[in-house]
């Protein structure tokens, strides 16, 4: 059993799956580093997937419907503008699979609202910039492009697969109470959190402009300077030597390398 002394402290956020980690904003790293309670908040959740899932259908549109028109451009990378519709969909069908089954805390509203709206903004703009009919212009079904893919796919599997191994294990009754530390925890403390970064690297890839790079290096910086080391105070408060020995062996984000 846990044998934390006293009231059991709430959970925060960044020990569930980060449903949309790339949000760097101040309001959402608010809402990241505080304390979550355990609870359904089905109005939130239904919120926060719908609204991403918005996004998702109006690049749709802007894809299949020829809606990028609309915005005045011309659909000049048809592989490339498809590729980065796949992203989103995948990056969506993550996003149910987690508010459905993997996030068994509350979700506040200003996070469904703040996140959720950020997600879909991206989704949106990365599928218009994909176009081909924005700078730099690159040639369609670059190699860029499928290496973009590839690390999509990659940090997806990073992160929800690294989730669902947690899960699966906290769920066993004798587990409950430990830090688990083992599958792809044991390459990295935060996986999670560099399988959203490789994620987002590549889906910067496929949007093919490569000015947009700032932006998985600002989720970089966030989660290695703020919410990493603010979860890392938590975890060893509540695990104590647990955790302090899977810290001494660990690497901290990036396997085999820091």
């Amino acid at each position: 059993g846990d044998a934390w002394p006293g009231p059991r402290p709430v959970r925060p956020r960044s020990e569930e799956p980060a449903t949309a980690s790339m949000a760097t904003g101040k309001a959402f790293l608010a809402s990241t580093l505080q304390g979550r309670q355990h609870g359904e908040s089905p109005l939130e959740k239904v919120f926060f997937a719908t609204v991403i899932g918005a996004g998702v259908a109006l690049s749709a549109w802007l894809v299949v419907g020829d809606g990028i028109r609309w915005f005045g451009l011309n659909r000049r990378a048809p592989v490339r503008s498809t590729l980065c519709l796949g992203c989103a969909t995948l990056y969506w069908i993550r996003v149910l699979l987690t508010v459905s089954y993997l996030m068994a805390r509350r979700m506040p509203s200003t996070e469904a609202v703040s996140v959720s709206t950020f997600v879909a903004v991206w989704t949106v703009g990365a599928t218009l910039l994909a176009s081909g009919d924005v700078w730099p212009h690159l040639p369609d079904n670059q190699l860029s492009d499928w290496i973009g893919v590839l690390l999509v796919l990659c940090g997806s599997f990073l992160n929800t697969a690294s989730e669902v191994q947690r899960k699966w294990w906290k769920d066993i009754p004798k587990n409950k109470g430990r830090c688990y530390t083992n599958g792809l925890w044991s390459l990295a403390l935060h996986i999670n959190y560099f399988g959203d970064v490789v994620l987002f690297i590549g889906w910067v890839m496929v949007s093919g402009t490569w000015w947009m790079g700032w932006l998985p290096l600002l989720m970089a910086y966030n989660f290695a300077f703020h919410q990493g080391p603010e979860l890392d105070a938590y975890l060893e408060k509540r695990y104590k030597d647990e955790f302090r020995a899977w810290r001494s062996q660990t690497k901290y984000m990036i396997p085999f390398v820091w």
